[in-house]
C-alpha cells in the first residue's frame, strides 16, 4: 500500500496546504478538496512593471 502527498505551494515553493490520499486513488479526485480554500478567480500572475 502506498500514499500520495498532494500539495499547493506559493511562488517560492513554501507549502500552503497538503492532503494525503491512497496511492491507487486518481489525483483528480483530490484536486477540488485541495484547491477549495483558494480564490482561483483572482489575478494569478504578475503583470510585470
Amino acid at each position: 500500500m502506498t500514499t500520495k502527498v498532494h500539495a499547493v505551494t506559493d511562488g517560492l515553493g513554501n507549502p500552503l496546504r497538503f492532503l494525503l490520499s491512497s496511492g491507487n486513488r486518481n489525483d483528480i479526485c483530490v484536486a477540488q478538496a485541495l484547491l477549495e480554500p483558494f480564490d482561483l478567480n483572482g489575478k494569478q500572475a504578475h503583470s510585470g512593471g
